[in-house]
């Protein structure tokens, strides 16, 4: 799985089909990856590294390991997108990782929750309430990545009380329409009139 962190892109291509192979039989290796920490002391030194400056940061670092957890994680969310919803037991922790602090870990949980389809709808949609607009982001591309079915979260999010969830309900509900009329146009139309009612009445009120 460390192969997701090569920058050969065959190496990556080849982790991918390996992956989609194993499929659930890989998944709870998986789930260790995504709960993987470095030591204590290591994330205690590198802590207090980071706030001092550079001419004293090196000579404290020298003798130690780099921080290894947050790649691993990486690794193990690119694979759950590789595997997509077969990976579904590993959505507690991708949920968790989506809403923590660090940037590329958000926005890789975003993506491998938008991988696992539909059953990561729930857990996405929570994840808007965030007061963290990067967290905020994330869940939304996750939400347009599951696609037409992502809908079904549109009209809560449009009555929601909160401004910046009503905009992402009508950027989803937008998206949704547009990859929906490129079906059969009575599919199209039909899924629109669904969901029109909620977002025409934002713009009434």
């Amino acid at each position: 799985m460390q192969l997701y962190l090569s920058q050969d892109e065959n190496a990556r291509h080849s982790a991918s089909a390996a992956l989609k192979e194993l499929g659930p039989k890989a998944v709870p290796d998986i789930i260790r990856m995504l709960r993987r920490k470095d030591p204590f002391i290591r994330r205690q030194v590198w802590s207090v590294a980071a706030k001092l400056p550079p001419q004293f940061r090196k000579g404290i670092v020298s003798n130690v390991k780099p921080q290894r957890a947050g790649l691993v994680h990486i690794a193990g969310m690119r694979a759950v997108a590789a595997i997509g919803p077969e990976a579904v037991p590993a959505l507690p922790e991708l949920n968790r990782i989506l809403q923590g602090k660090d940037l590329q870990e958000t926005w890789e949980a975003g993506y491998a929750l938008g991988a696992m389809g539909p059953e990561a709808i729930r857990a996405l949609t929570a994840a808007l309430h965030s007061e963290y607009p990067a967290v905020m982001q994330a869940a939304l591309a996750g939400l347009k990545q599951i696609g037409p079915a992502a809908g079904q979260a549109v009209p809560a999010m449009i009555e929601s009380s909160d401004t910046m969830i009503r905009q992402c309900g009508c950027g989803l509900y937008r998206h949704c329409r547009e990859l929906v009329s490129r079906q059969c146009h009575s599919y199209s139309k039909a899924w629109s009139m669904g969901l029109e009612k909620f977002v025409e009445a934002p713009h009434r009120r």
